[in-house]
């Protein structure tokens, strides 16, 4: 339900979750608002038509958070282990991931990708 929300007691990390949390069926005063909130501090902004929608920086604003137009990208290896049985031991890491993935950096996320190092 929509409800007078005040938006400048959160950081933009929290708005732009917010906004991926907010559906439009059912706040859309809010999810307008905090669009245009977005949209005015250097945001693109993606309606998502039946549900909630995503904000993601401009390259202008990437510009200013990070210092480069684009995300920071690399390549990151978990749980490497060395010599021939390093398959029987099991990589040991918080996020389950072995091999190799991804690191993606925009400013307000960090996103780490990989495959998952033990099948369930």
């Amino acid at each position: 339900m929509d409800g007078e929300i005040d938006y400048t007691q959160y950081d933009e990390s929290e708005l732009v979750d917010m906004f991926s949390r907010t559906d439009p069926r059912w706040a859309p005063i809010n999810c307008a608002r905090l669009k245009k909130l977005l949209v005015g501090r250097g945001y693109i902004v993606r309606d998502g038509g039946l549900g909630p929608g995503s904000a993601v920086p401009s390259p202008e604003k990437l510009q200013s958070l990070i210092g480069s137009a684009g995300p920071i990208e690399c390549k990151v290896t978990f749980g490497q282990r060395a010599g021939p049985f390093r398959w029987l031991e099991p990589s040991h890491n918080d996020f389950d991931f072995g091999d190799c993935g991804t690191l993606l950096a925009d400013g307000i996320h960090l996103r780490l990708s990989g495959r998952r190092a033990t099948p369930r």
